[in-house]
C-alpha cells in the first residue's frame, strides 16, 4: 500500500475506531521563544456535550531543549477548593507544577491535565 495516513483513514476507518470524518491526529512542530499559554483540554464526553466534537488528548516528543528547559504539567492543589482559591488569588508559584524538559522524551498528556511548553523547549 502507498497511502498517506489521511487516505488510510478514509479507506479503512474501522482500523482507527473513531467516529469522525477527519483524521483525528494533528502534528505540530514548536520552538517557542516565549512560554506558551497554560491549557487544559476536554475529554470526549465534555467536548461532545458542549461543542459536538471530540476531546483532545496530547502527546509530546521532546526533540531538544536547553538544560534549564521546562514544561508545566499538572498542579499541586489538593482539592477543588484549593485550586479555585489559588487561581483567584493568582498564586501560580503554589499551584503550577513545573518539570525539567525530558530531552528525547515522550510525554503523554491526558485530557483534563494542565500543561504548557516553556520557552526554547522543542516538541513534536
Amino acid at each position: 500500500m502507498n497511502f498517506t495516513l489521511s487516505e488510510l483513514y478514509v479507506n479503512h476507518p474501522n482500523w482507527f475506531e473513531c467516529e469522525t470524518d477527519q483524521l483525528p491526529i494533528r502534528v505540530n512542530i514548536l520552538d517557542p521563544d516565549e512560554d506558551l499559554s497554560i491549557q487544559i483540554h476536554p475529554d470526549d464526553s465534555f467536548a461532545k456535550k458542549y461543542n459536538g466534537g471530540r476531546g483532545k488528548p496530547e502527546a509530546w516528543v521532546i526533540l531538544d531543549a536547553p538544560e534549564d528547559g521546562y514544561i508545566e504539567f499538572g498542579h499541586h492543589a489538593k482539592s477543588k477548593e484549593e485550586f479555585i482559591e489559588w487561581t483567584k488569588n493568582k498564586k501560580w508559584d503554589k499551584l503550577l507544577r513545573y518539570l525539567p524538559t525530558p530531552i528525547n522524551g515522550f510525554i503523554d498528556i491526558p485530557t483534563g491535565t494542565l500543561h504548557a511548553i516553556g520557552k526554547k523547549s522543542a516538541d513534536l
